[in-house]
């Protein structure tokens, strides 16, 4: 799909790109096809991670149980494909659906974890590697929650993250842990003292994404019902800075919310700028659904 700038000025627009541009190799798209291995398909979202000089990449087949696959490369120009594992997920959709949510993967403590949804909507660590060719199944999660949209992990101050949104309260939550057996409780995503919530004129969120920038954890979450996308950040984990909409047009008139999204938002850091990228609500007048990025 296109990418439209949703920059707050020209002058960020063209050394952005440009920035961007320069740290990014000339390859159009690609299928991630190994014929002696097997191919790279996916029926949700895919989830990717960088681990040992690696890009992974992991998808859903149809299920159930859920074939979780696995991409590999080291140059972008070939790929080893191979299968996690099969796991008893939450489907998308009604209980009899063939798609499930996605997995989530991230690299931690020179360990690359798959994570995922089961069909009770508890969490649970699927699956690690640590040479990101041979797998181990692994079998715990921090337990209590419930969720029924995708999750996101995240390495951040020697700690492994997961956040989620809780399908009780429809709040996002997170939880952490240092060696994956014992997690912290669970806790909301709170908003600083006397700091006016951008949240507030929506009572849940919808999904949530979250990058590492700067020492700090990012988050990026679509809220109820306006489906505009939101950011927050913490320096610790513990204390955030607020929910705020990124700018859209410096018309002060120009309501953020009316650009709405229709899925769970990327993040990417490069160079100095964290790049958002995410796709609208509604098609264009040619069907597709358009990727801003800002």
């Amino acid at each position: 799909m296109p990418i439209y700038p949703w920059l707050p000025s020209l002058s960020d627009l063209l050394f952005s790109t440009s920035l961007l541009a320069s740290r990014c190799a000339s390859r159009g798209p690609v299928d991630l096809d190994n014929p002696p291995t097997g191919r790279l398909v996916s029926e949700t979202g895919v989830s990717a991670a960088a681990h040992n000089d690696a890009v992974h990449a992991f998808g859903v087949g149809v299920g159930p149980p859920f074939p979780v696959t696995h991409a590999r490369t080291f140059t972008g120009a070939s790929w080893t494909i191979d299968l996690v594992g099969k796991f008893d997920l939450a489907p998308t959709g009604p209980p009899e659906s063939v798609a499930s949510l996605p997995v989530s993967a991230v690299s931690y403590d020179d360990h690359l974890y798959v994570f995922g949804i089961l069909k009770d909507h508890s969490i649970q660590t699927l699956a690690y590697t640590v040479d990101g060719g041979s797998w181990v199944q692994q079998a715990t999660g921090p337990g209590g929650l419930r969720t029924t949209e995708p999750i996101t992990t995240a390495a951040f101050r020697h700690r492994l993250y997961l956040l989620a949104r809780d399908s009780g309260t429809n709040h996002l939550r997170m939880t952490s842990t240092a060696d994956l057996d014992t997690f912290n409780p669970w806790v909301d995503v709170l908003e600083p003292a006397g700091f006016p919530p951008v949240s507030s004129v929506a009572a849940e969120p919808l999904d949530v994404a979250a990058g590492i920038f700067r020492d700090r954890i990012y988050l990026a979450t679509r809220w109820k019902p306006t489906n505009h996308i939101a950011l927050n950040f913490s320096e610790d984990g513990a204390n955030w800075s607020g929910w705020r909409i990124p700018q859209f047009d410096v018309d002060p008139a120009f309501d953020p919310a009316d650009l709405q999204f229709g899925a769970t938002a990327a993040l990417a850091p490069v160079g100095n700028h964290l790049y958002i990228f995410a796709p609208t609500l509604d098609e264009n007048q040619d069907f597709q659904h358009i990727v801003w990025v800002y």
